[in-house]
């Protein structure tokens, strides 16, 4: 005896069944998107998965951006490395290129150092460094200069302990420097050499 109902309530399982089972033929994944837009949820996931990827994609494409940059960067430096070491170019048309495309950012710049470290010190590193050897050589003496030049200066003080030793008053040089350094201001090693190679005074020297 069939349970009135029963014929029906099976049949509509059935029917629920086949809804949410793929059809033979058709890709699990079309079934699965299919049914996913079927979900009464779906338009509000969408809109919040599309607010939530707006941050995601600004920062791809900054990122995008540096990239790009960086591979500029990394390009220019090996065009300018293969350019200085060029067996026909000189250091002329390495100075003409970059006065043409002048370096504008730190990056090729720093490129550019790691090749030429990784390639050895190259002419133009070797020109830069003794020109700044030199300025700083420059600098020194100029410094030197003004300061050992002014008065009450070591060169002010070296002649006019040499000008006391020359007067003849004194017996010896050591005996005119360990008088003298304390009123000159200067330490007794220094007033010694200030005397060494000091000529004998007239006095003396007449005697």
């Amino acid at each position: 005896m069939t349970r009135p109902g029963g014929r029906k309530g099976s049949q509509q399982r059935d029917e629920t069944t086949a809804a949410q089972e793929p059809d033979k033929g058709v890709p699990i994944e079309d079934f699965l998107m299919r049914r996913l837009e079927a979900h009464p949820r779906y338009p509000a996931m969408v809109e919040a998965f599309e607010r939530n990827l707006a941050p995601m994609r600004d920062f791809l494409g900054k990122l995008d951006a540096t990239v790009a940059k960086l591979i500029a960067a990394s390009n220019r430096a090996q065009a300018l490395s293969d350019l200085i070491h060029s067996d026909d170019t000189g250091i002329s048309d390495v100075r003409e290129e970059l006065k043409k495309a002048p370096i504008d950012n730190a990056m090729t710049l720093l490129f550019l150092l790691r090749l030429e470290r990784e390639r050895g010190e190259s002419e133009i590193e070797r020109e830069v460094a003794d020109k700044i050897r030199q300025q700083a050589s420059e600098r020194g003496k100029e410094g030197a200069e003004k300061r050992h030049g002014k008065p009450g200066g070591a060169r002010s003080k070296r002649s006019e302990l040499r000008e006391l030793w020359a007067s003849g008053k004194y017996a010896t040089r050591a005996v005119c420097a360990e008088q003298e350094y304390a009123a000159l201001g200067v330490s007794l090693d220094t007033a010694r050499k200030y005397l060494k190679g000091a000529p004998e005074p007239v006095k003396k020297a007449g005697r």
